[in-house]
């Protein structure tokens, strides 16, 4: 049976978000079925369409109904919505509570609330628990996370200065696509002896080893 126009919005909600492998919605009397896309950028683009394509409460309820069932993609984009009021009324300390669900299997909710609690312009500044979520990131592939853990260790936020292990999270930014930490990596440069530029790359190898970067 053809998809109806008036249904398409709820459909490529479901096939942006689908928890699992597929998502079953009911509209009115029929039960629609749609295919699961397990790729964060497929689902951004999706979301994209399906704000474009109705109207943006319709894409809220459809994230929250998705969110509670407990998929991470559902709960960052709910979190985004919340924090910018889009399709809601703005809620940015429930937008932190999604973002918080989300981080551990979410790269993006980890940054978001990490640069939340770095920036402290929408919630008071936590520099401890923002190192903690940023770190998070990093590990997830986040590369802007790991400019932000640079820019930490740099101006002592949170924590001491500490410009070798700042130069080697700029490092680890850079290799991850992240190009803004470039300039903020040669400054540090030229301002580190030998040997710590040698223990600042060291350390970059060492991150590097350890992050699950994009390839």
């Amino acid at each position: 049976m053809p998809m109806s126009i008036s249904s398409r919005p709820i459909i490529v909600a479901a096939v942006a978000l689908g928890a699992a492998a597929f998502v079953a919605l009911s509209l009115g009397s029929e039960i629609r079925i749609a295919r699961d896309l397990e790729t964060p950028r497929g689902q951004r683009t999706l979301v994209g369409r399906m704000l474009e394509d109705g109207p943006p409460a319709l894409a809220a309820d459809v994230l929250r109904r998705l969110a509670e069932g407990g998929d991470p993609q559902a709960q960052y984009w709910l979190g985004h919505m919340l924090e910018n009021g889009i399709g809601t009324p703005r809620n940015v300390s429930a937008a932190v509570d999604w973002y918080e669900k989300a981080r551990s299997r979410s790269a993006d909710a980890s940054l978001r609330v990490g640069e939340m609690m770095l920036r402290g312009d929408t919630i008071p500044p936590d520099y401890a628990k923002a190192y903690e979520r940023l770190r998070a990131a990093a590990t997830q592939g986040s590369a802007d996370a790991a400019k932000d853990l640079g820019d930490m260790n740099h101006l002592g936020l949170g924590r001491p200065v500490d410009d070798a292990e700042a130069y080697a999270w700029y490092e680890v930014a850079l290799l991850g696509g992240a190009w803004p930490a470039v300039e903020r990596r040669d400054a540090l440069a030229r301002h580190l002896t030998p040997a710590q530029q040698a223990e600042a790359q060291n350390r970059a190898r060492e991150l590097v080893a350890s992050l699950h970067l994009p390839r």
